[in-house]
Order: structure tokens, then sequence, then C-alpha cells
């Protein structure tokens, strides 16, 4: 009976048992660290600047300027009259005296009245209007539109940039639709009605932009399931060997009792 207690080897021993706990306690600070780093830390490369003894480019913030409210009316209506022709395609040579060169292009008047122009269409039936800054030769607007009466395409959010020309008035310089807005259209036909617009479609032919970069879940998972088993397997280890330790020790118990009882009685 003594051999069966030894074959129960170093796992019955409690010292030994404490060690495993100890192991499988780090091993499991080691899993969990290893998914911080994983799904928190920053993986990118970093790469070293050299020092320069050049002066430091501190980046100048500009402060908004007060308009007047007659400044703002012509602020409007000229942004309005190019919603009005440029946008929804009508009366388009008269929108190319609205726009600065940038947003031109170079196009002449004559291919600007053609209609196959670089300004998102919009059937625009109602309008309002939010300023979003007011530079000393920049002002940003927000604009909300809404569809004409019986057209299927959802009110949407454009961004518009207004800088002085020359002989100072405000020209749009930019118009731009806020992404997950409204539906989205589809290239000018070149006539004289607005190209037909689908909710959800590309914007100018240009594919919408694929979701951000995830961690793949096998990256998750291995380090979970090390974690999961270096906490466990201890556990389970040191059960297993308790229950024999007991058994064994029972065992034993029964084995003196019944030498004992058998030594004692008459032969």
């Amino acid at each position: 009976m003594l051999n069966q207690h030894k074959r129960s080897g170093r796992l019955s021993s409690p010292r030994f048992r404490r060690r495993l706990l100890k192991v499988g306690g780090l091993a499991a600070v080691a899993a969990g660290a290893a998914v911080v780093s994983i799904l928190f830390w920053n993986t990118g490369k970093s790469y070293d600047t050299p020092l320069s003894t050049e002066p430091a480019i501190v980046p100048t913030v500009r402060e908004n300027v007060g308009l007047t409210k007659t400044e703002q009316r012509q602020v409007i209506r000229a942004a309005s009259r190019f919603v009005q022709t440029a946008v929804r395609r009508e009366h388009l040579a008269e929108s190319y005296d609205l726009v600065s060169e940038t947003l031109r292009g170079g196009f002449t008047r004559a291919e600007w009245a053609s209609g196959n122009i670089p300004v998102q269409p919009y059937p625009v039936d109602a309008a309002r209007w939010k300023f979003d800054y007011t530079y000393e030769d920049e002002i940003g607007l927000q604009i909300y539109v809404v569809p004409d009466r019986g057209n299927n395409l959802r009110p949407m959010v454009f961004y518009m940039t207004m800088t002085k020309g020359d002989n100072g008035r405000w020209l749009v310089d930019s118009w731009v639709p806020r992404a997950g807005t409204g539906g989205s259209s589809e290239r000018s036909s070149g006539s004289g009605a607005p190209a037909t617009t689908t909710p959800g479609s590309p914007v100018g032919g240009v594919a919408p932009a694929g979701r951000g970069g995830r961690i793949p879940t096998v990256w998750i998972a291995v380090p979970l399931t090390l974690l999961l088993a270096a906490f466990f397997v201890p556990v389970v280890v040191m059960t297993r060997e308790r229950v024999r330790g007991r058994r064994a020790v029972r065992a034993y118990e029964a084995e003196l009792a019944r030498r004992s009882s058998d030594s004692s009685s008459p032969s």
C-alpha cells in the first residue's frame, strides 16, 4: 500500500502543487498582457526624427472675423445663386462668374455651359445655411438641401467654401457633399438637368471608402485560449491529484485498521 501511495508522484506534493499554481498564474498574466498589447498598443513603425537647428515651424491659428448683416446677405446671395444655377444645372453660363479659378479648373465659359462641370449636381428645392467659419479671405458654410417634390432622394448636407476674388466679391471655391448624408449622385451626363441619383451609390464614380482595418479574430482567440488554458489547467491538475491523494490516504488508513484488527484477534 505504501508503494501505491508513492505512485501518485510529485503532483501529490503540496509544495509542488503550490509551485504549479504560481507558474499557472504567471502564465495567465503573460497571456493577458499579450491580449492587451494586441488590442490597444500601437504597433506601427516608429522612426527617429533627426535633430535640426532650424527654427520650429509653428502653425498659424486663424481667427474668425465678424461679418456685418450686409456682408452676410451678400455671401448668402452669391452662394444661393450658385446652388440655383450650377448645382441645379440651370443657367450654367451665369454660374461661371460665381466660382473661383480653382473650382473653374481651366474650363472656358462654353465648356462650363455644357454641364459637364466639377460640381456635384442636386435637384435643390429648398436650402438652409449655416456659417462654419469666417476668415478674412475665406468663408466656410454648411448647406442643408431638400430635393424637389416627387424626387426619391433624401436631403443632403454640403460643405461650401468661398474665397474673396480680386474684385472683392466672394466666389465659390469648393462644393463637397458630407459623407453619410442623403443619396449619392452619378457623373453629370452633360445635359442641363441634374444627373440621376440613387441613395447609397458612389459619388462621381468613386467607390465608397472601405472599413477601417480590424485585427484578425485569430490574433485575439489565440492569446485568449492561452490565458484560459494557463488558468484552468493547473486547477484541473491540482483538483485531480487532491482527489487521488485523499483516496490513497483513506485506503492506507483502512489497511492500517485491517492490520490492527487482524493482530488483535486471538489466534
